[in-house]
């Protein structure tokens, strides 16, 4: 999961199957990342070929992963125990 959302933040494109995914959120990704269902080989082959590389990672993606923002929310739970 870390090398995806490292992929990510570098602004690459993104296959990966649904097991390869889970806990990062489809919404804030765009068109930065495919989800193939796992084990098809054939579609996962065709992503990689038909993959368009010209769009850009949303903001959003970066909102949400950002550490500053993690730690403030880690920050603020923390503090309301």
């Amino acid at each position: 999961k870390t090398k995806v959302v490292e992929a990510l933040g570098y602004n690459l494109s993104v296959i990966s199957t649904q097991s390869g995914a889970i806990g990062i959120p489809t919404a804030l990704t765009g068109d930065k990342m495919k989800i193939i269902a796992d084990h098809n080989d054939e579609e996962f082959a065709q992503q990689i070929i038909s993959t368009d590389t010209q769009t850009s990672t949303p903001a959003a993606f970066f909102n949400h992963f950002y550490w500053g923002n993690i730690t403030s929310k880690a920050a603020t739970a923390i503090c309301n125990i």
